[in-house]
């Protein structure tokens, strides 16, 4: 049983939530069972709630945007890829027709005889800016796959890219520059190494169905 001291009671204490008047063992409000211990309990609960409520939905709208924002970025590098892949392209093809101008003036030249010949200068093929050849190569060396063993010092990047569909991606690799190309006819068959210095179709051991490896020279084939 809580006594409740009189007012005039010099050790009597009125509590701040209920306004009741309590002798010092009991001036807590869990010490009286104050009937106003629930009621801000509830309070406390619906404003942590309405926090919890608030961090969420900040979050949800910040988050959507930041996606979103990555979806953009996302698109305006695939635009980019693309033009380069476009660009390079276009020079290939402009440096292929050069080369073709050249060997048919000089055709023409070694055939006409008793007259002046026509030379016809082949045009220079196209500058790369040195600027996007160093963004180009800094992309490339974060996609490229290859062999973690080879030296930083050995490692060649490239890409893989197909002349007659320039819109496929590009497959990008890195290699050792000291590596040399086998062929085999069988995963199980002994690579032999390819002469660097012929094209395919004199070496006659190709076939289709072949497969090729890059490896060092004095590699020995792969592991059984």
């Amino acid at each position: 049983m809580i006594l409740v001291p009189k007012q005039q009671d010099p050790a009597a204490v009125t509590c701040p939530d209920c306004s009741k008047t309590f002798c010092l063992q009991h001036r807590h409000g869990l010490d009286h069972e104050c009937s106003k211990i629930e009621e801000r309990k509830q309070e406390a609960d619906t404003e942590n709630q309405r926090k919890k409520d608030l961090k969420a939905e900040i979050a949800n709208r910040f988050g959507v945007k930041e996606n979103n924002q990555h979806g953009v970025e996302n698109a305006k590098e695939k635009v980019n890829r693309t033009k380069e892949r476009a660009e390079a392209a276009k020079a290939a093809i402009a440096e292929a027709k050069s080369k073709i101008a050249a060997r048919k003036a000089s055709a023409l030249s070694g055939s006409t005889s008793g007259t002046a010949a026509t030379t016809v200068a082949a045009a220079p093929p196209p500058k790369v800016n040195k600027v996007s050849r160093v963004v180009l190569v800094m992309k490339l060396k974060k996609v490229a796959q290859g062999e973690d063993k080879i030296p930083l010092s050995s490692r060649i990047y490239v890409s893989i890219r197909s002349p007659v569909h320039p819109q496929l991606d590009d497959k990008a690799i890195y290699v050792d520059k000291r590596f040399s190309i086998f062929h085999a006819k069988e995963v199980e068959d002994i690579p032999i190494i390819i002469n660097m210095s012929d094209r395919l179709q004199q070496v006659s051991s190709l076939e289709n169905g072949d497969i090729f490896y890059l490896a060092s020279a004095d590699w020995e084939g792969p592991a059984e």
